[in-house]
């Protein structure tokens, strides 16, 4: 045996000692990894060194550590190199391989990567990674080439193109690469196509994006002469010839939003979806900050790449660095601020060595503050953050240059339309749509399909470097372009609260929320008028959608910063900011804020707002228990609002005066009014206060001892709410359903979703909205239930069902409403 047999046939012996120590056989293995049974044996034979492809799928089959044994797979590679001898080889070498690069650190997450390029290159010719500089395409293309080697007899070529310049020199560059022999009197290409035709190989063309032509056009010309060749390229953006398959090569995964407690605070959770985050939810939902727990680091960096990839490689420069439980949460802004690249968060873990996490975080929030670099074992483009963006920046046409810019002042994902607002009068962009595409194309730019629409996002590195790169009079023309697209968005809302596209518009409002902020707060941009404009056409979305703490401040703030007078758009802020105070429970402020709007209506001249002033007088008459003069004003609002043309308000104003009725004793104009308000919304084709009224009738008849008759309307109405993302209408349907459940026959049912109740009501809100006659009725009903059931018995149920969180309160609140009774189990003795 040669001089390297020693550490192949030692590394073929723990191999046989492996498969013996799980007493399976080949055939057995063969099942299990899909190898033949033949390349598993010799690749314990001790003969040669087996590839790496060949050794993992024995361990894989043999359930052990894969990590373990390709380290030390690479190890006695080294070792075998340096000898020329021992190594597993093609049977008909053409040409030698070009040396695929070796891994110098462990590879982290891409399983499912890993996966759809292993099976696509089974059958697909042209495999293209694209994705943003930095975010690890050719590590992967590279882990990619050491996994799939015995699948190419005559070799895997691995050629970077990074420093080619010319590119003329492309077909030269890969000519010399395959060690092809110059021939002056054949033509290059000729020459490569020609030694390519019969090869069974894999080429891998590394950063592509700079030679984007020239490279689809050599591919084209090598995959239609040579049939059994493949071609896996990287590059920014896809080659854009027939028969590519296109792999998007993501960030590493981090938590999209903070899970976990930051230095002793809380941060919340969304009850909706992904970018918003809602007011008075601890983490997970639960109602109790002593009930958050921390999950173990090991489960936290089993579940989240980027947080696994920044603690590899902190080890590595701070040896025994482990991270502590309480990091979660400072580890995981990181990750965030740095988009899960995998170059940013190497470059980032370097400086454990001088800060800690805290303050490497500090840090990374600035504008870069932290200088991300450099390291000197990389290629020039890729030893700094900046760089790699430097390098993307020169890539692109000036129109995409000034179009990152411009849409880099936009956090979060973004519609079309305001993208194409942002970009449209850029002197330099051209045709807004086209501009777009190649900043998409060119990895920039995200873009992900929502419904019937694409949305659009800059990574939060990308965005960053372009906002230092926008000229300040573009800035300005930009945000001014934003503050206008965000006010023609709540108009079109306002316009549609009452009618069929009720719907649409809170969900279109729901999903631009992080724009609705940035203009509400852009006190560079946009005059007081703009912003009062927004908030005050929103007041249903405060209100329907869980905001009110948030819509009372803006507002609030919004009409304490206005330096003008009287204008339309504060006399409509003013009633807005009222009507949340009032659903609140507030009826100092929402009175206050009501008569100053009614005075500026009146001067201005303003008949809708007059009358949903007078219907908001009635409202707060009711609320105050003062219910003659409820009635009173509510027939004169909807006279006014009818006469205004406002049907919505009209609406309200029939159904507030029908619930007055009901507490006066009047059951049965009650009912025929809440029938009037509920063909005033069915013939609107509204739905939002077709749920409260639908909840009023089930009042009436839970206060008439027909819960029967009410259980349906709460459900109708708990549906609506659940469409909405109404949490203030939840929370006092679900305890109306409570009493309904109750009354018949289900009391710990009833317990549940008073808890229920507490669990899905938003900070700042009052529990029934503070009205006396329900709050009153509530805690009679509250202590005859604790009563019949037990008060340890009730508590318990509340407290469970209270801590499990909006989202399972919500699911436990449709399952009672439906028919589904089963009783809570009780809470956990820990």
């Amino acid at each position: 045996m040669d001089s390297s047999a020693g550490p192949v046939e030692h590394f073929a012996r723990r191999l046989r000692d492996l498969r013996d120590s799980v007493g399976l056989t080949y055939a057995q293995m063969a099942k299990a990894t899909g190898r033949s049974a033949s390349t598993l044996s010799q690749a314990a034979n001790g003969q040669r060194l087996p590839t790496l492809a060949a050794t993992l799928a024995y361990v894989q089959a043999c359930g052990a550590d894969t990590g373990l044994w390709e380290r030390d797979w690479h190890a006695v590679s080294r070792a075998v190199r340096a000898s020329g001898r021992g190594m597993e080889a093609p049977e008909r070498p053409i040409v030698r391989p070009s040396p695929v690069p070796d891994e110098p650190t462990s590879f982290v997450g891409r399983t499912r990567d890993l996966e759809v390029v292993d099976q696509l290159l089974r059958s697909a010719r042209l495999v293209t990674l694209t994705g943003v500089g930095g975010v690890g395409k050719t590590r992967l293309a590279a882990h990619i080439a050491h996994h799939v080697a015995d699948r190419y007899p005559d070799g895997i070529y691995f050629i970077q193109l990074a420093d080619l310049g010319d590119p003329v020199l492309l077909t030269k560059t890969v000519a010399g690469a395959l060690r092809i022999a110059e021939d002056p009197a054949q033509d290059t290409m000729a020459a490569l196509t020609a030694e390519l035709a019969n090869a069974t190989a894999l080429i891998i063309l590394d950063n592509c994006e700079h030679l984007h032509g020239s490279c689809a056009a050599l591919v084209r010309s090598v995959l239609s002469s040579a049939p059994g060749l493949s071609v896996l390229a990287t590059s920014r953006q896809q080659l854009g010839i027939a028969g590519e398959h296109v792999v998007p090569v993501g960030p590493l995964t981090f938590p999209s939003v903070p899970e976990w407690p930051v230095d002793g605070g809380l941060v919340d959770r969304a009850l909706d979806d992904g970018d918003l985050v809602d007011g008075g939810l601890v983490p997970g939902g639960s109602a109790d900050p002593s009930r958050v727990d921390t999950p173990p680091a090991d489960d936290v960096l089993r579940r989240y790449t980027a947080m696994r990839l920044f603690c590899d490689r902190a080890a590595a420069v701070l040896p025994g660095f482990r991270l502590a439980d309480d990091d979660h949460a400072t580890l995981a802004a990181i990750c965030r601020r740095l988009d899960g690249l995998p170059l940013a968060i190497e470059l980032a873990a370097r400086w454990l060595r001088v800060l800690t996490l805290p303050q490497l975080l500090e840090r990374l929030e600035g504008t870069f503050a932290l200088p991300l670099g450099a390291d000197p074992t990389a290629h020039a483009r890729h030893r700094t953050l900046n760089a790699v963006l430097d390098w993307s920046h020169a890539l692109c046409s000036p129109g995409e240059q000034d179009a990152w810019a411009r849409l880099a002042l936009v956090a979060g994902s973004m519609p079309l339309d305001l993208a194409e607002v942002l970009v449209g009068d850029s002197p330099d962009a051209g045709a807004p749509l086209a501009v777009i595409s190649g900043l998409v194309d060119k990895s920039l730019l995200g873009a992900r399909p929502e419904g019937s629409a694409m949305r659009y996002r800059m990574p939060e590195t990308v965005r960053t470097y372009g906002t230092a790169r926008l000229r300040p009079e573009h800035s300005s023309a930009a945000r001014l372009r934003h503050i206008a697209w965000c006010t023609r968005l709540a108009v079109a809302a306002e316009a549609e609260w009452y009618g069929p596209g009720q719907t649409g518009a809170f969900a279109r409002v729901r999903r631009e929320h992080h724009h609705i902020q940035a203009a509400l707060g852009d006190e560079s941009g946009a005059t007081s008028v703009d912003r009062l404009r927004i908030a005050g056409d929103l007041w249903l979305y405060w209100i329907a959608c869980g905001r009110l703490s948030e819509g009372r401040d803006w507002l609030e703030h919004l009409l304490a910063t206005d330096t003008t007078t009287t204008t339309p758009e504060r006399a409509r802020a003013q009633w807005a900011a009222a009507f949340v105070a009032l659903v609140q429970g507030d009826l100092e402020a929402a009175t206050a804020h009501n008569e100053s709007a009614g005075s500026a209506a009146e001067e201005l001249g303003l008949p809708v707002i007059q009358g949903r002033v007078r219907m908001l007088r009635g409202l707060l008459h009711l609320f105050a228990s003062r219910l003659a003069e409820a009635v009173e004003e509510s027939n004169r609002a909807r006279e006014a609002c009818e006469a205004a043309d406002d049907g919505i308000g009209a609406q309200l104003s029939v159904a507030q005066r029908s619930l007055t009725q009901a507490f006066q004793g009047d059951l049965a104009a009650a009912q025929a009014g809440y029938a009037t308000a509920i063909a005033m919304s069915e013939n609107a084709g509204e739905e939002w206060h077709l749920s409260y009224t639908r909840w009023c009738l089930g009042l009436l008849h839970l206060g008439d001892g027909r819960p029967d008759a009410a259980l349906p309307l709460l459900r109708e109405s708990l549906l609506a709410k659940h469409r909405f993302h109404d949490r203030v209408g939840a929370a006092a349907v679900t305890e109306s359903l409570a009493w309904a459940l109750a009354d018949l026959g289900h009391p710990e049912d009833g317990a549940a979703l008073l808890g229920a109740a507490g669990a899905l009501r938003p900070s700042g809100a009052a529990g029934l909205f503070g009205m006396r006659h329900l709050v009153a009725d509530a805690h009679r009903r509250t202590e005859l239930l604790r009563a019949r059931i037990g008060a340890p018995r009730f508590d318990e149920l509340v407290a469970a069902t209270m801590a499990s969180g909006p989202d399972a309160a919500m699911n436990l609140a449709l399952q009672r409403a439906a028919g589904t009774h089963t009783k809570c189990p009780p809470t956990d003795p820990r």
